[in-house]
């Protein structure tokens, strides 16, 4: 009988001369519960949100039609024409002509950097369909327009020149232009030189645009 209850204090894992010992509230560790013994016990954890970077696209550019001008004017002078709403005429044109006739340039930032942006445009010369004459304008501007969006203060766009010259038409400086950016054209304007030998028909010509991060190109 003596050994049988040997064995039963072994397999219990407790002689009768330990002690028991109570655990260390300040021992708290990944394994253990915040144990209290008398007062407070405290812990931390930590809590995670992953913000996804995304891109900046130009997203909306619009076309230009201005006003007819007369034979008779061309040659007499330079001229000076205003935007007029409406569609342009695109025979020919294929799938990487992206313009529209809302008259709006749209853009998006959503790259959680607010580093800026830049929107480059150049108006290259003004060409008869079969090409028999060009026309190269002397000047071409918007009239200057504020920017809509949630983050355009100091946004909008300017009266730069972009006749045959990539001008900043808007510029997003650095902790602007986030999220998307709008701008409604209110006026534009188009001079052309005075032309002796003009020849009558619709002429069109590119407009090039380029969107840069930064704000500066």
């Amino acid at each position: 009988m003596k050994y049988w209850v040997i064995g039963l204090l072994l397999l219990s894992g407790l002689w009768p001369s330990q002690s028991v010992l109570a655990a260390d509230p300040t021992d708290v560790g990944p394994a253990m519960p915040a144990v209290v013994v008398d007062g407070n016990a405290t812990a931390t954890s930590t809590a995670q949100v992953d913000v996804v970077a995304q891109t900046l696209a130009l997203v909306q550019v619009p076309d230009l039609r201005f006003q007819a001008v007369k034979v008779k004017d061309l040659i007499q002078g330079p001229q000076t024409l205003a935007m007029v709403s409406g569609s342009v005429t695109k025979d020919g044109e294929g799938p990487g002509f992206d313009g529209d006739d809302q008259e709006q340039i749209v853009v998006e930032d959503y790259r959680g950097t607010n580093s800026g942006w830049q929107l480059l445009v150049k108006l290259d010369a003004f060409q008869l369909a079969d090409s028999s004459q060009t026309i190269m304008p002397t000047l071409a501007q918007f009239g200057p327009t504020n920017a809509m969006g949630v983050n355009v203060s100091g946004v909008g766009l300017s009266d730069a020149n972009f006749a045959d010259n990539d001008a900043p038409v808007v510029v997003a400086p650095a902790d602007r232009g986030t999220g998307t950016t709008t701008i409604q054209i209110a006026t534009a304007s188009l001079t052309l030189p005075q032309t002796k030998s003009v020849l009558a028909g619709d002429y069109r010509a590119p407009l090039n645009w380029l969107l840069v991060s930064g704000p500066q190109p």
